[in-house]
């Protein structure tokens, strides 16, 4: 009987967005920025905006799914794998990807990542996050023809999310030119809201908002 439940509950998530919860699973808070621990999951309402009319809405998510250990610059590191998963609004195709982070003080590195399949990345360390950080502070990861810059516009943003408030750091990314995008990370929360611009001759907003958020305590 507890499992039909269960069962019942987990799929009235992904068919009705007002049944959401972003509280942690567990009686326990994140010290870190981004958590990792195998287990982390959060789940995100996408939408997709065109001149103001919603084009697209589905469920995409973020999971650390595996920890493992890698050679990089000829030391042997361990990496916690992330995989995300988000649909395509305009060939409805499943978009998965992975990525490898771990934390290095209090700095986040990504040491590599993998489209599709997790079995051929391209590895390169590039900072994705810093914590704690204050407004102003820049960095960049280098893509041969442009660079992506990092930097932050806020050290205190709140973030509204069904009746729960957020203290977040307001994180913008993009080339400057063709795209930028606004990240809202909360300590011991991650990623709690995303909201993009694509500079084409017609106005494109996508915003990616948090609805399911599970947190566990590192083994």
């Amino acid at each position: 009987m507890k499992t039909t439940l269960s069962t019942i509950i987990l799929l009235s998530l992904f068919s009705c967005f007002a049944c959401t919860s972003v509280e942690p699973e567990e009686n326990f808070i994140s010290n870190q920025i981004f958590p990792l621990a195998v287990g982390n999951k959060w789940e995100y309402k996408y939408d997709v905006f065109q001149n103001d009319t919603l084009i697209h809405s589905s469920i995409s998510s973020i999971e650390v799914i595996d920890k493992i250990k890698i050679r990089f610059e000829g030391k042997e590191i361990e990496v916690f794998k992330v995989k995300q998963t988000k649909e395509a609004f305009l060939t409805k195709e499943l978009i998965i990807t992975y990525s490898l982070y771990n934390y290095e003080d209090t700095i986040l590195y990504r040491y590599g990542f993998a489209n599709s399949f997790d079995s051929s990345y391209y590895f390169r360390k590039d900072v994705y996050l810093k914590y704690p950080i204050k407004i102003g502070d820049k960095w960049f990861e280098d893509q041969g023809d442009y660079k992506n810059v990092f930097s932050c516009l806020s050290d205190n943003d709140e973030v509204i999310i069904e009746n729960k408030k957020y203290s977040c750091i307001k994180i913008r990314t993009g080339n400057g030119i063709t795209w930028y995008s606004d990240k809202y990370f909360s300590l011991g929360f991650g990623l709690i809201q995303e909201i993009a611009e694509v500079k084409t001759t017609s106005k494109r907003f996508e915003k990616t908002t948090l609805i399911n958020l599970k947190i566990v305590k590192p083994t």
